[in-house]
C-alpha cells in the first residue's frame, strides 16, 4: 500500500483496525454457508478472528487507511 501511494505523491498516515467487521463478516459467511445464520457460532468466528489480529493488526479483517499528502 505504501508503494502505491509513494508512486502518486502520497504517505499512509494511520493504519486502523475495523475490530467489528469480523462479527459482521462472520454472520454473513454462516448465513452463507447453510441457509440460516448461526449467531453463536459466528460470535465465536468473529472474536477468534480479532484475537489473531489483535497479535498483528494487519491481520484485521479490514483495515482503514488514513492517507494524506
Amino acid at each position: 500500500m505504501e508503494d502505491l501511494l509513494a508512486k502518486h505523491g502520497l504517505q499512509l498516515q494511520v493504519t486502523r483496525p475495523m475490530w467489528y467487521d469480523s462479527f459482521y463478516i462472520s454472520m454473513l459467511s454462516e448465513k452463507y454457508r447453510n441457509g440460516k445464520g448461526s449467531t453463536v457460532k459466528a460470535f465465536f468466528r468473529g472474536l477468534i478472528s480479532n484475537m489473531k489480529a489483535f497479535i498483528d493488526k494487519s491481520k484485521c479483517s479490514s483495515l482503514v487507511y488514513v492517507i494524506g499528502k
